[in-house]
């Protein structure tokens, strides 16, 4: 998603550097409507664009941090206190509430065994502390696992915003395909004596597309034919070309 971002975005700056530096060509289309909605989506696109860069970092960060805080329970709280079960309180009534569960696929499941455990093995402290666990094991186990609830629900948060930043980029992307169209149709008859300054428009904006340069690679020299007139067909191959890489995106 971000590299079709990345090539719309380049796209609209390409059109605004080209506006802007013929803006004697151009006349009052720098100062239409349609020039401000140009800048206007390219500044959202812009921060829509960050938003989802920050929104992706944020979620591996929350992943990240979400696996050492289940460890941290698993390795440091839970494992011992079913290790020291079964070792000393295998007879006891609730052992099987002092079992870890084998299938602990997911968080919720994972702080489930932490309160039940943590509730069992509080009945039995003195066996556990005996064995060589700290003596305020339980507040830490109940720490441990309030942290882990609470990075849970962190996590849910960033998906919630890498979502909402990527379907934002989809609906300024769409908007960006139909303002250069416009634009480009608004732009045309502007340069129709000035086919040069046509190329360089329409080579502006395809360089925001590498992925579809063999498709609108054509030389300069190539919108010329045998007797130097202008190539009016090589030039609408562009169009189509410049075309097709936006609808890509």
């Amino acid at each position: 998603m971000m590299s079709r971002t990345s090539t719309v975005l380049n796209t609209l700056q390409n059109v605004q550097l080209f506006m802007t530096k013929n803006a004697d060509v151009l006349g009052a289309l720098n100062t239409s409507a349609s020039r401000k909605a140009l800048d206007e989506l390219e500044a959202t696109l812009s921060g829509h664009a960050t938003n989802q860069t920050s929104a992706v970092s944020g979620t591996k960060a929350a992943i990240a941090r979400q696996r050492v805080l289940r460890n941290t329970l698993l390795v440091k709280y839970l494992r011992p206190i079913s290790a020291v079960a079964q070792a000393q309180l295998n007879q006891a009534p609730d052992f099987l509430a002092l079992k870890l569960p084998r299938a602990l696929k997911t968080t919720q499941q994972v702080l489930a065994a932490a309160e039940s455990m943590g509730a069992a093995a509080a009945k039995h402290a003195e066996t556990f502390i005996a064995a060589g666990l700290a003596p305020t094991f339980i507040t830490e186990l109940q720490s441990a696992a309030a942290d882990l609830k609470a990075g849970a629900v962190l996590r849910g948060h960033t998906i919630n915003s890498q979502i909402g930043a990527t379907n934002a980029l989809k609906v300024a992307t769409n908007e960006a395909n139909k303002i250069v169209k416009a634009l480009d149709a608004l732009i045309e008859p502007a340069l129709a004596n000035n086919p040069a300054l046509s190329f360089s428009r329409l080579s502006a904006s395809t360089m925001a597309a590498p992925q579809s340069q063999n498709a609108c690679a054509l030389s300069a020299s190539a919108l010329k034919s045998r007797d130097g007139a202008v190539n009016l067909r090589a030039i609408h191959r562009l169009v189509a070309a410049l075309i097709a890489v936006l609808r890509s995106a």
